[in-house]
């Protein structure tokens, strides 16, 4: 009959008796955790320390001291190998429990661990302990180990070849700042190594995934920005990742893959307001002497948003300018532009709700159209005649082209003056009794459209 029960929360299977004894398992234990409060503790980041040791032939419990353990060396290329030392000073004959956090640990195959003084532990007291926090999602890896101490207090850990290609470690410090153009952010972090923290990456890449999702799902398949990256671990990175979307606040988070394609766990998070995108697809419609009928596309950007365009001269001088618009009113037409005048378009965006605005960005230039000449009275000789013109609006530099034809839709010309900058020209060799019919037309510039006008 049972007349009494004890629980007590196992940490691990351990195997405390010497050469020759009865090998059978033995547990080390917690007892003083209530059951209750551990889900709790491993979700915040608390640990299990255990406080003793079931040992299958002794009666009572042997007392356990948990130690923090400290790690040196690295791994990595030809090192598979790492000492471990304790954190605080333990005396000799006592029972310890040593521990260390150890990402790397999910990865590595440990072959075996060797104390100073050639005691060789069984492999039953080293392990990786492992928790699954089900609030982070993250899981946390330490190495630990038990034994009875001696003088030597220092152990070799040696680990396979094989398993020590490890994928680089996890960046920690990622940080993000808004860019200074349009969907742009500016990233910085420190380097991992080929092999968690050591070793130099050859050839290697960086993968950055942004997203304005209020619980985005972040994975390495998903990122939007890839790029070959050759570091040593330790070296300051950095990064202005443009083309991303605009007018919202991104978070981010980024992998590094090492030269074997291994890919590390996610950095930590960073985030940071995204300036609007200008507006993209400009398109001149329609360009006159004073006027140019202009379309454009939205930019990759959240709602709510607006667009505006600018005419400017070639200084920089705004000529006109569109209101701002939103996103279903892409056209303008200017108005009040000077003939023979170069032009550039400029365009921006802006937040409707918070005016934050994007940079000005060029969209496009061109030259407005000449005037046409306003017509003046001509001279007529008896085998000749002078046409003539006035410059109206175009300014100084303009050149003219007049054409004479005894057809009434002056089509074809039967003599023509050729470019000049001058407000007339005498057509000679006419004939008497002969009606003859002008036109004339303008220019500034030699790729300048021209404006065919009747004087």
């Amino acid at each position: 009959l049972i007349q009494d029960v004890t629980t007590y929360t196992l940490v691990h299977d351990v195997l405390m008796d010497l050469p020759g004894r009865d090998a059978v398992p033995d547990f080390l234990v917690n007892t003083n955790t209530p059951r209750s409060d551990m889900e709790s503790l491993l979700s915040s980041g608390g640990r299990l320390v255990p406080n003793l040791i079931l040992e299958s032939d002794q009666p009572l419990p042997i007392p356990v001291s948990d130690v923090p353990g400290v790690l040196s060396g690295s791994l990595g290329g030809t090192s598979a190998s790492l000492v471990l030392t304790f954190a605080n000073p333990v005396s000799s004959n006592v029972w310890v429990h040593a521990w260390v956090d150890f990402p790397a640990a999910k990865n590595l195959t440990l072959l075996s661990v060797r104390r100073s003084d050639g005691k060789v532990l069984s492999p039953k007291n080293v392990w990786v302990g492992k928790h699954f926090n089900k609030n982070s999602r993250a899981t946390t890896y330490t190495l630990e180990l038990l034994d009875l101490t001696s003088e030597a207090a220092q152990y070799t850990l040696e680990f396979d070849p094989t398993s020590v290609d490890m994928a680089p470690a996890a960046v920690t410090d990622l940080a993000a700042l808004s860019g200074t153009a349009g969907g742009q952010l500016l990233l910085s972090w420190t380097a991992p190594g080929e092999d968690g923290s050591t070793g130099n990456i050859l050839g290697g890449r960086v993968m950055v995934q942004t997203s304005d999702a209020a619980e985005p799902t972040f994975a390495p398949e998903f990122s939007q920005l890839r790029f070959a990256t050759s570091t040593a671990p330790g070296e300051r990175q950095s990064l202005a990742a443009g083309g991303l979307l605009g007018n919202t606040t991104l978070f981010v988070r980024l992998w590094t893959q090492d030269t074997g394609g291994s890919v590390s766990e996610v950095s930590n998070g960073a985030t940071a307001y995204a300036l609007p995108n200008p507006p993209t697809g400009f398109v001149l419609v329609d360009v006159g002497s004073a006027t140019a009928a202009v379309t454009w596309q939205i930019g990759n950007n959240r709602l709510p948003i607006e667009y505006a365009v600018r005419a400017t001269t070639g200084a920089g001088v705004v000529l006109q300018a569109s209101p701002y618009k939103d996103s279903f009113d892409r056209a303008f037409t200017f108005d009040a532009l000077s003939p023979n005048a170069l032009v550039t378009f400029l365009g921006l965006a802006r937040s409707s709700a918070t005016g934050v605005a994007s940079p000005l960005a060029v969209l496009g230039s061109t030259v407005t159209r000449a005037d046409m000449p306003e017509e003046d009275e001509p001279f007529l000789y008896e085998s000749s005649a002078t046409v003539r013109w006035r410059q109206g609006t175009n300014p100084e530099g303009t050149e003219f082209y007049a054409e004479l034809s005894t057809a009434a839709n002056r089509d074809p010309p039967l003599a023509a003056s050729g470019w000049l900058r001058a407000s007339s020209f005498t057509f000679s060799g006419l004939s008497l009794s002969t009606s003859y019919y002008a036109r004339a037309k303008a220019r500034l510039m030699a790729a300048a459209a021209v404006v065919d006008a009747r004087v």
